[in-house]
């Protein structure tokens, strides 16, 4: 008999090898994969329906996006829960990016406003790192403006002078102008006007070549990170909270490294700043020494450059530019202030009564581990400035009187 007509006489329901009734390897990582999605989902749903707040270890990602102009800007309606092992405060955004402040009219408004409104830009110090909203130090000379004057806070975190005298030229550009600019100093804003290594994120800089100032990297090209786990750490509160954690675990670790390498150190009382100091001042601190014997450093040149450009938008646009120096304000700032002309508040010898008064009477003015001025510092910064303006008002005021007598006398 042939051998197919065997097969085909055998009986339907003859045995068959049984098939594996066992889930393969791709199926159980498909249910495995939409058993956590599920529970991830049901717990942002949760953490959201429960009106849990977000937390940020780190602030640029949280607080700022990405801008040609400048290299970040602040993130409008931005609101995020900061806290490290040194605060825990809530910080908000207004509509236009900025740190939300007693002043709360919109940007478009200062132009025309029937009140004096300055601006106020700097780096992380103004912007209130670690400092609830409210408390910072424009927020409290606008409390207390004895003219009216409406402060208004520019600050962003990390920026340099490079990136402020954008910030304004973007402004200007706008359409936006107040009455007054201020611009607060700190030391490390010398290097990061120079800073061509720290790119990320991405921003623009100035380079010193053959004597002159060159800006750089500008317009700012996009930062080239992993935008998906940006967006994530912004949207997502799962993801934000375990982003936390992870951060407060490092940053533990590394203050634990640091605390071992230094414990043997001698305590050290005072600010400390990079780079010379500036001479001592006379006794009122808005009143300028000589800085002529300040050679020309890179950084002296880029800081020029900088407010050169500040400078010059303001006197184009008709606006006062004042600079505000504390703690070890620089020999170099006040080189490039008396070359430009730029009024200058140098409050380094009164900083300095206040953090050995501090010291003295066990009141810190910054945090444990970190160097920036907390609530209490931010007072006693906004308590000097107003003096020294009420000073420098006082004085212009005596100089046009003193003017307006010379020019009688002429008259007579």
């Amino acid at each position: 008999m042939p051998q197919n007509a065997a097969a085909s006489a055998a009986p339907p329901n003859a045995a068959r090898p049984p098939r594996s009734r066992r889930p393969s390897v791709l199926a159980k990582v498909a249910l495995l994969a939409f058993s956590l999605l599920f529970a991830l989902g049901s717990l942002e749903a949760g953490m959201r329906i429960l009106g849990v707040k977000p937390h940020t270890a780190t602030v640029l990602s949280t607080y700022f996006q990405q801008d040609a102009q400048t290299g970040w800007r602040g993130r409008p309606n931005a609101q995020c829960r900061f806290t490290t092992s040194n605060f825990d405060v809530f910080v908000t955004h207004d509509a236009s990016g900025y740190r939300h402040g007693r002043y709360d009219a919109p940007l478009a408004a200062d132009a025309t406003a029937p009140h004096p409104v300055a601006w106020v830009l700097g780096d992380s110090g103004t912007w209130g790192w670690g400092v609830p909203d409210g408390k910072t130090y424009v927020d409290l000379l606008d409390a207390s403006s004895p003219d009216g004057t409406r402060y208004r806070n520019l600050g962003h975190c990390g920026f340099s002078s490079v990136q402020q005298w954008l910030l304004l030229k973007e402004l200007f550009a706008a359409g936006h102008r107040p009455d007054e600019v201020f611009v607060l100093f700190c030391a490390n804003d010398l290097g990061e006007n120079l800073d061509d290594k720290d790119q990320q994120p991405p921003r623009p800089y100035l380079a010193v070549v053959d004597g002159r100032a060159e800006l750089r990297n500008y317009p700012t090209p996009p930062a080239a990170g992993l935008s998906v786990l940006t967006w994530l750490k912004n949207n997502s509160l799962v993801w934000n909270h375990a982003h936390y954690h992870a951060m407060r675990a490092k940053g533990a670790w590394r203050e634990r490294l640091a605390a071992k390498s230094v414990a043997a150190a001698p305590a050290v009382v005072g600010p400390t700043q990079p780079g010379p100091a500036a001479p001592a001042a006379s006794a009122s601190s808005e009143v300028r020494p000589s800085f002529a014997h300040v050679p020309e450093t890179p950084e002296l040149i880029a800081l020029r450059e900088a407010y050169r450009g500040m400078r010059d938008l303001c006197r184009e646009h008709g606006v006062r530019l004042i600079v505000l120096g504390h703690g070890y304000t620089q020999a170099e700032l006040g080189r490039a202030c008396e070359q430009l002309d730029i009024t200058l508040i140098d409050g380094s010898r009164r900083w300095r009564r206040h953090w050995a008064s501090a010291e003295a009477a066990s009141r810190r003015i910054d945090f444990p581990t970190d160097p920036h001025n907390n609530e209490y510092g931010h007072q006693l910064l906004a308590e000097g400035f107003r003096e020294d303006l009420a000073s420098l008002q006082a004085r212009a005021g005596a100089a046009v009187a003193e003017r307006i007598e010379e020019s009688s006398l002429k008259t007579r």
